[in-house]
């Protein structure tokens, strides 16, 4: 992942509950970014080692009572990474747990990741995310320890402005829940909603 959520200065300092709130979802789309960027890095930064030839690629290593085995691939116009663990997820023991698997392009435009969660490979979060003709990072994120399974998708723009979308699952089905828009200057505005209908809506300075 070579994109993150960009939030300014302002926004970040700013006591306005709806302004901390968007912080609070870039800095988790961040985190997951970020997490996954620390086990897969494209064969071109790859920081492991030397990767000869076209691939497939293969690393283990130990973290812990964990082996982290990580394999990599290129597939049509896409690197594909899993992560596999074999030991002791808190206090779970697996034998070679599928844990990550991700896709991103090989121009770097585009990606995505599943998380799961032993033993039964319960889809934990997915993170998808690219990137348009004008720089901007689009991005969703869906959680199943989030919000009763809920969603959110966004848009950071190079200025620094931006859009957020969250949902949460009602029944079988995603309903937005709160809306926000930022600019540049970390200025906003945000809009809530009940089944699908604004209740209430309002800005920040």
């Amino acid at each position: 992942i070579t994109s993150k959520v960009i939030i300014p200065e302002k926004m970040q300092q700013s006591g306005d509950t709806h302004a901390q709130t968007v912080v609070f979802y870039a800095s988790m789309a961040n985190a997951l970014s970020s997490t996954l960027g620390s086990y897969f890095t494209p064969p071109s930064l790859n920081k492991m080692g030397a990767m000869d030839g076209d691939g497939p690629w293969e690393y283990s290593w130990k973290e812990g009572e964990l082996t982290v085995t990580v394999k990599i691939a290129i597939v049509v116009d896409q690197y594909v990474w899993e992560a596999y663990y074999s030991g002791k997820i808190n206090d779970i023991s697996v034998n070679n747990f599928l844990a990550v698997k991700a896709q991103q392009a090989l121009n770097e435009r585009s990606g995505n990741f599943e998380s799961y969660q032993p033993p039964l490979s319960t889809v934990q979060a997915t993170y998808s995310w690219s990137l348009d003709s004008a720089e901007s990072l689009l991005f969703q994120v869906i959680a199943s320890t989030f919000q009763q399974g809920g969603k959110f998708v966004g848009k950071s723009n190079v200025d620094q402005s931006g859009e957020l979308l969250v949902y949460k699952l009602q029944g079988q089905d995603y309903v937005i829940n709160q809306q926000f828009l930022w600019h540049r200057q970390g200025t906003g505005e945000w809009w809530d909603f009940t089944n699908g209908v604004v209740d209430s809506s309002g800005v920040w300075n």
